[in-house]
């Protein structure tokens, strides 16, 4: 969502309130006008998470090529699911689940996929095509036949 009285820019005039932005952003006056900023605290959390979890290093994290790095810029700016799944709550174990379901969507060219119903998108990932689930948790991922390419990465599994 763009700021109140937003002028199409991401920003307004005079605003007295700034709306909830986007995932991972915040909105914020700034010299007079309101703005949606990127929500550092957030990806810290989040990057704290995955690295105690020991699911991914930091250089994979941080490298925006990586299937990790991508996945973990989807689930701090980009997952769809509402409401925002926030760290330090009772949704750490569904953060790391979907992200790591996002790094194996990027390292076996997701966009490429027969089918990818549900993938990367606001629905829980139960619920996703050919992921299985007992009790919330992910027990089975089943690429048979969907024209995966490219390595399952170490987090599946972790």
């Amino acid at each position: 969502q763009k700021c109140a009285t937003d002028n199409g820019f991401g920003s307004s005039a005079n605003p007295t309130v700034c709306t909830p932005c986007q995932l991972g952003h915040k909105g914020k006056i700034v010299d007079g006008k309101s703005q949606c900023v990127r929500d550092f605290t957030r990806d810290t959390k989040i990057k704290n998470l995955l690295l105690s979890a020991n699911v991914s290093s930091e250089d994979v994290l941080e490298n925006g090529s990586t299937s990790q790095g991508k996945a973990f810029v989807w689930v701090t700016t980009e997952d769809p699911i509402n409401p925002p799944l926030q760290p330090d709550t009772d949704n750490n174990a569904q953060i790391i689940q979907r992200y790591v379901l996002a790094a194996f969507y990027y390292a076996t060219n997701g966009d490429g996929w027969t089918n990818k119903v549900g993938w990367l998108g606001n629905s829980a990932e139960c619920d996703w095509f050919q992921v299985t689930c007992s009790g919330g948790v992910v027990t089975d991922l089943d690429g048979y036949s969907n024209n995966l390419v490219g390595s399952i990465p170490s987090e599946v599994g972790s």
